[in-house]
Formats: C-alpha cells, sequence, structure tokens
C-alpha cells in the first residue's frame, strides 16, 4: 500500500500540468493548439475540442487555472464560458443533446450554443454506443441496419460516422475467416483466401451435422 504524504501531495497538485491529457498523448505543439484553439464561432471544432476533455484526469484543476485564458478550450469550457463563470454563474451542465458540459445561459439553460442552431428533431448518437456501431459496421451491417437497431435516422448515423470518421452508411468489408468474407471475394470476382475457404468448409459441415440431427429427431 502506498502512502501519500501531504509534501507528495502539494507536489502533485502543483505538477497536475505533467498529468493532462494534452501532455501524456505526446502530441505536437502545433497540433494542440490546432485541437484547443478553436475558431469562437466554429462550433464543430470547439465540440471536438470539449470532447478531447471530457477524460482528462486533471480537467478541474486545469479549469482553475484557465479561467483568465481567454483563446483556448480549459477544462472542456470555452474561453467565454469561464469568464462566466468568473463573473458569478457557478453552473456547468451537461448539454441534453451532445452531452458535452457548458455553462448554461438563462435564455436557454438545456442546451449549449453549438445546438441551439439544430433542428428540435436532430439527435445527436451519444458517444456510449460508438464501439457497438463501429462494431456491428465492421461486421458487415448497413447504415439502415444500424439505425433500425437503435432507432436513430439515416442522418444521424451519417453525422455519427463524420464525427467518429467512419463511413456508416457505406457497408464495410467482411472481414476474412468467415462465410461474409468469402462471399465478399466472390461478389468482387476473387477466388476465397485460405481462411475463408476454411470458414466455408466449417460452415457447410455444422449445418450438415444440424441437419442430419434434425432427420433423426423427425424419424424418432
Amino acid at each position: 500500500m502506498t502512502t501519500i504524504t501531504s509534501h507528495r501531495l502539494n507536489l502533485v497538485v502543483q505538477n497536475w500540468t505533467s498529468l493532462a491529457k494534452c501532455r501524456s498523448l505526446g502530441a505536437a505543439p502545433e497540433s494542440l493548439r490546432d485541437l484547443l484553439y478553436p475558431a469562437p464561432r466554429d462550433n464543430k471544432s470547439i465540440a471536438v475540442a470539449k470532447r478531447f476533455c471530457q477524460d482528462c484526469p486533471v480537467a478541474l484543476a486545469c479549469l482553475r487555472d484557465g479561467v483568465d485564458d481567454l483563446h483556448a478550450v480549459r477544462g472542456g469550457l470555452t474561453a467565454d464560458e469561464r469568464r462566466r463563470l468568473r463573473d458569478g454563474e457557478t453552473t456547468i451542465a451537461a448539454c441534453q443533446r451532445c452531452r458535452l458540459p457548458f455553462v448554461p445561459r438563462p435564455t436557454n439553460p438545456e442546451l449549449c450554443t453549438g445546438c441551439i442552431g439544430r433542428t428540435s428533431t436532430e439527435r445527436v448518437v451519444p458517444e456510449d454506443y460508438r464501439e457497438e456501431i463501429i462494431t456491428m459496421h465492421k461486421g458487415g451491417s448497413t447504415g439502415e441496419e444500424i439505425s433500425a437497431y437503435f432507432g436513430f435516422t439515416r442522418d444521424e448515423i451519417r453525422l455519427a460516422g463524420k464525427r467518429w470518421k467512419v463511413p456508416l452508411m457505406r457497408r464495410s468489408r467482411p472481414e476474412c475467416g468467415t462465410p461474409n468474407g468469402a462471399r465478399a471475394h466472390y461478389r468482387a470476382r476473387q477466388r476465397p483466401c485460405g481462411p475463408c475457404l476454411n470458414a466455408v468448409r466449417a460452415y457447410k459441415a455444422d449445418k450438415a451435422v444440424a441437419e442430419q440431427r434434425a432427420r433423426q429427431q423427425v424419424a424418432a
């Protein structure tokens, strides 16, 4: 068991920048500048920067340190939102659409600035669905199948794929080593690879065994 003394705790707090996500990734200063210094009215870039800060372990310390920073996104908030915190606003909420942190305005306390301009029926696919949706896409599911399964529209799935840089509305090529992989080879007028042929043989063998068991049950 490791004991953290008050001296070591103070040292960790003072050196919080070494634990920041933007430092630990080892990204080039130019790319960090492009990411964390979006244009004031570029809502798309602001959302990307906020999402980058979401799981940073020292976001609160960064936010406290960046109250007077007039340009960068710090601790998941923009310079304007930090200014309102400094001027007396004390609430940080999660936007009801994109789920990103923001400082609510009295005129619209539920939506951040980037989501106010969206239509009332347009929804943002939550990040919680990302891994499962991408897995379905890699398995060969179409965008229509994904949208029907999760209950989102085609446009909402398309925008999610654009945000995640995955072409969800295009059918992904099935992985080799599966019967679907062999079919993809045939559709492309190619000879199936070894793993795909083995997968087809195993599928046919399992199917034959299942049919034989079904006949035996009927005969009994």
